[in-house]
């Protein structure tokens, strides 16, 4: 498990640089609506499937885990102002942890 603080593993995911990053509540909200979304189309594909419609089931079922990793992978317009505000964040006040990194170095 990774180690948070006080906040549950559960509220962060990897960023680009493998380090643990907090989701925010819009990003929270966004996916939970994507989960009120696929979970009935993966439940009717789950029911064709059990009873032997073996093309629309896993269709379905394919559809709904779609919609999951589209919003979960996908960068859309509306995530493109969040990234470039944390990026020029970065840039301007690096993580002191990386500062201390840099002056470890022997050499």
């Amino acid at each position: 498990m990774v180690e948070t603080g006080d906040v549950p593993a559960c509220f962060y995911s990897p960023n680009q640089y493998g380090r643990q990053m907090a989701r925010s509540i819009v990003e929270q909200l966004s996916f939970a609506t994507a989960i009120v979304i696929a979970a009935p189309i993966a439940l009717a594909g789950v029911d064709m499937t059990l009873r032997g419609e073996t093309t629309w089931g896993p269709i379905l079922i394919a559809v709904s885990v779609m919609i999951l990793l589209v919003e979960k992978y996908v960068t859309t317009p509306h995530d493109v102002p969040g990234l470039a505000v944390a990026k020029v964040v970065g840039f301007v006040a690096k993580d002191p942890d990386e500062d201390a990194d840099a002056n470890d170095v022997d050499t």
